[in-house]
């Protein structure tokens, strides 16, 4: 080397110092984030810069008691930095930011342990200190959880300060010194730190011309994979499918999600046309294995129940009035508003309340209320509601109306009306999903503009018999009974031509269909919930159903219908008859089938044991029902009478 000092040109060294200048201080702050974070996975301590002086901080999921004792040791006063979330849920503190609080210097390791909620027993707060303010150490605190969840570590450090001068000290403890700001500047996105390392071809059950192609992050130590499904077009859009890397389902089959039969059934469908599946290693959504199989264990524990309420009370907001015939309403112009509200409302929340079940599901998934609920609200609300609603209305009008016309001009068929409410049914519940909207309120909508082109035949063509008694010159004729009400009088086909008459035929055929299908699914709601009980019992659900039938829905029925035109009767009649079932078991079903993998033994138990009490409790009360009856009729007597006079 002729005399010549040995040298090493930097690590990194910009073709393009102008314009890549900016990209190599992030590269370069990306290394030494890693090297930091490499630190914090062995159980060392990092060294930032903070204030006037320095911040030691070591992971506590990864601490050993030598460096606890070598730690409490280097300071006069170590403290705990926890997220705000950990704290909310270590005693309830009102605290969103993370907050470093004092620990006693013989504080064990297992008692930090456990108050970070990296072992299954409860931390004792009572070893814990009052919050101390960041004084300036606000940009190393972020840094540190950053690096921690970067590292896929649980976000809780053991804190020391030290004074200004100890730098020297440090370099020759060979604690690794790091910038805060390095966190803020290495770049999050590592897609375009990605090298691609080797390739093989892997036949695989769905199908055999399969190419996996391995790749692996340059900062970091992932390795993802792109599986290539037959022959993806290549004068087309390619079909891609993302799935975050599951060993709990993909491998092992786990019940608390359907991570494996998605990948399956992606792989199968992209195999039709060619395509791709980026299979990510983003165990647990990027936490981590081990912190995926510790928020199964605080799931399990009944944590998160602020999430797994709002589910459970989506799912039990739905009425049923199947289970109760007395309650609908008798034909299309029954004015009993109490039988009108208890139909219309268990018609109605049966998709007015679903929102709140996807609300309750993306919850759970994302682990807060974020971004995504302008989404939810925007779609699920402000959409998905109205437009369920209107579609299924005109939809049920327009096909009513066309079936009367061809019922009047081909009265000598004898196809059955039943084929006619399966079809509606199913148009209506299917386009409103095709649109994006809510299918139940669809369905019950078409029903609501069915029964409009009803009452509206009847306008415009009244029955024969009907004109024959009404009294010429008459101020106040005898209103028009419904379209049902001459269904046995048609003698033959040619009564089938009056528009009234064909209607009457149609709906109730449907109607008789319709009283079939639901004693049908009295008797599976019925058959279901012995089924289900026989496993799924739950006590808690004796307060929770008192709570729900006598004080919540009785309160909230007289307080809303206080200034209607509801006698105090009927609202108390509502407020009772708020009967559990088939909608409940329909949501719940759903949850257990798009993510509720959490909780779910309890949601099942108490959704069925609530629905149960429900069908017992209300069952025994039908007596009422009777006696309302009655009396209706007994006041709709006395009010013909003193009309007669």
């Amino acid at each position: 080397m002729n005399g010549a000092a040995f040298a090493l040109k930097p690590l990194l060294e910009s073709a393009d110092p102008v314009n890549d200048l900016a990209a190599d201080r992030q590269r370069a702050a990306a290394i030494r984030l890693d090297r930091a974070c490499t630190e914090l996975r062995r159980g060392r301590p990092l060294a930032l810069p903070a204030g006037d002086g320095w911040l030691l901080a070591a992971a506590v999921e990864t601490l050993s008691e030598a460096m606890l004792q070598w730690l409490t040791r280097t300071g006069p006063a170590a403290r705990l930095l926890l997220s705000g979330e950990r704290l909310q849920a270590l005693d309830g503190r009102e605290i969103t930011a993370p907050c470093a609080l004092g620990v006693p210097p013989n504080i064990t390791l297992v008692q930090l342990q456990q108050l970070a909620a990296v072992t299954p027993v409860p931390g004792d707060t009572s070893v814990l200190g009052t919050p101390t303010p960041p004084n300036g150490e606000d940009l190393a605190w972020s840094a540190v959880l950053t690096m921690c969840k970067r590292s896929r570590l649980i976000p809780a450090l053991l804190l020391v300060a030290l004074p200004a001068d100890a730098g020297t000290a440090l370099t020759a403890a060979q604690v690794l010194q790091i910038d805060p700001a390095d966190a803020v500047l290495a770049t999050p996105d590592r897609a375009a730190g990605l090298r691609r390392v080797s390739d093989a071809r892997v036949p695989l059950a769905a199908e055999e011309n399969c190419t996996l192609v391995l790749f692996r992050e340059i900062d970091g130590d992932a390795e993802h994979v792109a599986i290539v499904v037959g022959q993806p077009p290549a004068d087309a859009p390619v079909p891609v499918r993302l799935h975050s890397a599951c060993l709990t389902g993909d491998l092992l089959g786990s019940l608390r999600c359907d991570c494996g039969p998605q990948m399956q059934r992606a792989v199968a469908q992209l195999a039709e046309t060619g395509g791709v599946l980026l299979y990510l290693a983003q165990e647990g959504r990027g936490t981590g294995l081990a912190n995926k199989l510790r928020a199964y264990r605080l799931q399990d524990a009944g944590l998160d129940t602020l999430q797994a309420a709002v589910l459970l009370g989506a799912i039990l907001a739905p009425t049923d009035p199947v289970l109760a015939g007395m309650v609908t309403v008798n034909d299309a112009q029954d004015q009993d508003r109490m039988r009108y509200g208890l139909s219309g409302e268990a018609g109605f929340n049966d998709g007015a309340a679903f929102p709140f079940v996807i609300f309750a599901l993306l919850w759970m998934e994302h682990g807060s209320v974020d971004q995504w609920v302008g989404g939810w609200a925007l779609h699920r609300l402000i959409w998905a509601i109205p437009a369920g609603l209107l579609l299924g209305y005109f939809m049920g009008k327009w096909v009513g109306r066309f079936a009367i016309h061809l019922r009047s001009r081909n009265p000598h068929t004898g196809a059955p009306n039943d084929f006619l409410a399966l079809a509606l049914i199913a148009l209506s519940y299917a386009s409103a999903e095709a649109a994006g909207a809510w299918g139940f309120l669809a369905v019950f909508a078409a029903g609501q503009g069915f029964r409009r082109t009803e009452v509206l035949t009847t306008e415009t063509h009244p029955a024969p018999e009907h004109l024959a008694n009404q009294t010429p010159g008459t101020s106040d004729p005898t209103p028009h009974p419904p379209a049902e009400h001459f269904a046995n009088k048609a003698a033959g086909p040619d009564d089938l031509k009056h528009p009234t008459k064909a209607a009457g035929h149609m709906v109730a055929e449907i109607i008789t269909f319709g009283d079939t299908a639901e004693r049908l699914l009295e008797v599976m709601v019925v058959v279901l919930l012995g089924i289900g009980l026989s496993t799924y019992w739950d006590w808690r659900a004796v307060p929770l159903a008192l709570a729900l039938f006598i004080v919540i829905r009785p309160l909230f029925t007289l307080l809303f219908l206080a200034k209607t035109r509801t006698r105090l009767s009927q609202r108390a009649l509502m407020g009772w008859f708020g009967i559990r079932g088939i909608g409940s078991l329909y949501y719940l079903s759903y949850a257990l089938n798009h993510g509720l993998d959490t909780q779910s033994s309890e949601i099942v138990a108490l959704t069925l044991s609530v629905v149960a009490l429900s069908v017992a409790i209300h069952g025994l009360s039908s007596p009422l029902l009777n006696a309302y009856e009655n009396i209706a009729a007994r006041s709709k007597a006395r009010r013909a009478k003193n009309y007669a006079r």
